[in-house]
């Protein structure tokens, strides 16, 4: 559990405090594999998941390369450019 408080900006006098949950999610943008690293690995895991039905990349973000919010065809093409065509890097999270 954590303790979040809001302030009143002018003033720096709190202004509300609630008690809530929260997870913080981290990974590597195009890392789908998991392994730490982003590379040839990715690419053909998510051509498993796409195409063969393995397990999806955890966090599923991890494998939305291209940053569409959708894990499909075209993060393998957008990863495979970044990998060997000196293309963009992978978008953190949705675009």
């Amino acid at each position: 559990m954590c303790l979040i408080r809001l302030y009143d900006v002018d003033n720096g006098i709190p202004s509300d405090q609630s008690d809530g949950f929260f997870s913080i999610v981290s990974y590597i943008p195009g890392d789908a594999s998991g392994n730490q690293v982003v590379n040839l690995t990715d690419v053909i895991y998510l051509l498993n998941y796409l195409f063969k039905g393995d397990l999806p990349p955890s966090p599923m973000a991890a494998g939305d390369v291209n940053g569409d919010c959708k894990v499909n065809l075209t993060d393998v093409v957008y990863l495979l450019n970044y990998l060997f065509k000196a293309g963009d890097p992978p978008v953190p999270g949705c675009a």
